[in-house]
C-alpha cells in the first residue's frame, strides 16, 4: 500500500516527539543565526525580503529565503509602527 501508515505502536508519541524538540534539538529561527552586524544592517534599512535575500544570497548565506527574512522585518515594522 503506497500510503500505509506505521502501526500504532511503531509511531513515536507526539509528546515524546515534543519533548526531543524542546530539548535544545531546535536551532530556533534561521534568521537568529546571522550575525549581528548583518541582522543590524538589515533592521537599518527599508529594504524588503526580496532585496534583502537576493543580498544575503550574494554574502553566501545559502538559506536565505524571502519568508525566513520576513520574520526580521515583522520585527523591523514594530519597531518603527512603535
Amino acid at each position: 500500500m503506497p500510503n500505509a501508515k506505521p502501526e500504532s505502536a511503531n509511531r513515536p508519541r507526539l509528546a515524546d516527539y515534543q519533548k526531543q524538540h524542546k530539548s535544545g534539538n531546535r536551532t530556533g529561527r534561521w534568521i537568529d543565526t546571522l550575525p549581528d552586524d548583518i541582522r543590524s544592517e538589515i533592521m537599518a534599512s527599508d529594504a524588503g525580503a526580496r532585496v534583502i535575500t537576493g543580498w544575503l544570497l550574494g554574502l553566501g548565506f545559502d538559506g536565505a529565503t524571502e519568508s525566513k527574512v520576513e520574520a526580521l522585518l515583522i520585527e523591523r515594522r514594530k519597531l518603527v509602527d512603535g
